[in-house]
């Protein structure tokens, strides 16, 4: 379809408009912005039950993409939603905190997805320990992380305390990393390393199943 992302955007929020019963959307490199969750919201508070965004910042010359106050006004309104599935681009300690003080807020499972598009320059910023702990405090949620990168980007992760459930690395991980693991992640119930690289880590994962 040869449509420009701004009519494309436009046309999204007018199925919001008319869809009444939504209870699951994935928006996976679409241009999203407030405006058209809050539609979202407005016609499928009561039945919507997953919103998963993979959008990227990083992919778009101009700014119609998941926001903050989007996302929360999905989460606090939509009483229905336990599942959101978001990008960690997405993610910041301002969203994780908002999500702490909504008292609608019911959500049972944030998973976070961690892709590298152009492996070797993407940085990625960390999180503050508070910010999970918040979160931890206020829904008891299941935090799942799915990492598919490269050794050299794990730097900003797990360096604190992380509340994370479930770890999947889609991709080898260093013996490191794995170590950060270990030590900072005591609610982790369900670890997945699909591939190890030359190393062996049977240290590494006896010393996380230990703790």
């Amino acid at each position: 379809m040869d449509v420009s992302q701004a009519h494309f955007a436009s046309a999204l929020t007018v199925v919001f408009v008319n869809s009444k019963f939504l209870s699951s959307i994935k928006i996976d490199d679409t241009l999203v912005g407030d405006p058209s969750l809050k539609v979202l919201v407005a016609n499928n508070s009561d039945t919507l039950k997953l919103l998963k965004m993979n959008s990227c910042p990083h992919q778009f010359p101009f700014r119609l993409l998941p926001l903050s106050s989007g996302i929360l006004c999905v989460a606090d309104q939509c009483h229905g939603l336990r599942e959101l599935a978001i990008n960690y681009h997405l993610l910041s300690d301002e969203l994780l905190l908002a999500l702490s003080s909504e008292k609608h807020v019911h959500l049972e499972r944030l998973r976070i997805n961690l892709v590298s598009e152009n492996p070797g320059q993407t940085q990625f910023h960390t999180l503050q320990r508070s910010s999970w702990e918040a979160l931890d405090t206020h829904l008891k949620v299941n935090i799942v992380m799915y990492f598919y990168l490269i050794e050299e980007e794990f730097d900003a992760f797990f360096r604190d305390e992380t509340l994370v459930t479930q770890l999947y690395f889609g991709r080898a991980v260093s013996k490191e990393m794995l170590g950060r693991v270990g030590l900072n992640c005591p609610r982790l119930v369900e670890l997945v390393v699909c591939a190890n690289g030359p190393k062996p880590l049977d240290e590494e994962l006896i010393r996380i199943a230990e703790r």
